[in-house]
């Protein structure tokens, strides 16, 4: 018995989580590969409403998760080194700017400090802090920011179409 497109895309998600190699990468890949090609309905642009599940009597996604499985897709081809394969996926997800392939696709601690430092290093790459910015930092930031012929973009060597 084959698995549903949803059940596809819970069993990546689920070994995302709890990836422990490069070989765990293949399979959270064949797996959205086969939930996103499996799913009948046509999803072009990010939901505006949830599609109700089972619409037509089909086994295809909803709206809301081809759409975030179709980012996680995106995802781990950046994180790997393949940026330009998410390119046409991400487009089609109406998406016309992504985040530097440095950013995305970043080098493990091993790959920084040797083989001997990873165990030691426990530093986060990143914090989210809500509401750090002030209100008229934020205004300010916004007005450079997206718009998307600002120079900060091209700089940094974003994607920009």
């Amino acid at each position: 018995m084959t698995e549903t497109p949803s059940e596809a895309v819970g069993k990546a998600r689920n070994l995302w989580l709890s990836a422990d190699g490069p070989e765990s990468a293949v399979e959270i890949e064949r797996l959205y590969r086969s939930a996103l090609t499996s799913s009948r309905q046509s999803h072009r642009q990010p939901p505006t409403k949830k599609a109700k599940k089972g619409e037509d009597n089909d086994q295809s996604l909803t709206d809301e998760e081809y759409f975030q499985a179709g980012e996680r897709l995106a995802l781990l081809l950046c994180q790997s080194g393949r940026c330009r394969k998410a390119k046409k996926g991400l487009s089609s997800l109406g998406f016309t700017c992504r985040l530097a392939e440095d950013v995305l696709d970043y080098q493990s601690s091993s790959e920084r400090n040797g083989p001997e430092l990873e165990e030691h290093d426990e530093s986060v790459p990143c914090q989210i802090i809500d509401n750090f910015l002030p209100e008229p930092w934020l205004k300010r930031l916004g007005r450079a920011l997206l718009n998307p012929t600002s120079n900060y973009w091209t700089c940094h060597n974003y994607s920009i179409e």
